[in-house]
């Protein structure tokens, strides 16, 4: 029976230009849905560029959904079973949790941002590391650069606040009690070297061995100059 709007053949097959089903529709292989493809396992439509397929299961087939071509490990979008994401490009808002990974990664090249457990790091296809940098939460060294071992980069920062630079141009208030500058060394509010002690406290700079008859050494207050034999035993005394 039918008619050019309705008809049922007698295999079954049913043709209606409008229709209300309700119930379990059930579709076998090579049937078409409003322009999609069905397999067993498979809805698809498009070819190419175009192709986008959602898959439950097709043998040796890993995406269960893809677009941009008909294969699917070759799609410029793609996510597998696993949840496993690639995508060529991507604007994604909210929160992105990642502990491997890459961010601005070109395979080719090997430059851009690779992610590790509690680091992310860049060398920029510097394959003697000098052009390596890190961030890290872990460890000793939060931040390095020059080396891709921390300990041996010419610029690194401990997470306690070390720094170490091998060249460095600083402005501002430099506050040190301790360390070296220009080969004195910071102690107790004195530089020394060798045995020559320079204090901001009254003193300008004496030799440590100043008792001594035969050391020479003077020491300025103010405008005054003191040699070893015009010291009083209080002056003398100063700095021993």
């Amino acid at each position: 029976m039918g008619n050019n709007n309705f008809y049922v053949t007698y295999e079954g097959k049913l043709s209606a230009t409008g229709a209300t089903i309700s119930g379990t529709l059930t579709a076998g292989s090579g049937s078409k849905i409003g322009g999609w493809n069905l397999t067993d396992t498979r809805l698809y439509s498009g070819s190419g560029s175009n192709y986008v397929a959602l898959d439950s299961g097709t043998a040796n087939v890993n995406e269960a959904i893809w677009a941009g071509s008909g294969t699917s490990t070759s799609a410029k979008f793609r996510v597998t079973r696993t949840g496993v994401l690639t995508a060529t490009d991507a604007n994604l808002t909210g929160t992105i949790t990642a502990k491997t990974g890459y961010i601005g990664w070109n395979s080719d090249s090997a430059k851009g941002w690779k992610i590790e457990d509690n680091k992310i790091s860049s060398n920029e296809g510097s394959g003697d590391g000098t052009k390596y940098v890190a961030l890290s939460s872990n460890g000793t060294y939060a931040i390095w650069a020059g080396h891709t071992t921390n300990s041996s980069a010419p610029f690194s920062v401990t997470h306690n606040g070390k720094l170490k630079a091998t060249s460095a141009d600083i402005s501002g208030k430099i506050t040190a009690d301790s360390g070296t500058i220009g080969g004195w060394s910071i102690y107790n509010k004195q530089l020394y070297s060798g045995t020559i002690y320079l204090t901001a406290a009254n003193l300008g700079f004496y030799d440590v061995n100043k008792i001594s008859s035969n050391r020479r050494f003077f020491i300025r207050r103010g405008t005054k100059h003191y040699s070893n034999s015009a010291l009083t035993s209080d002056e003398q005394s100063v700095g021993t």
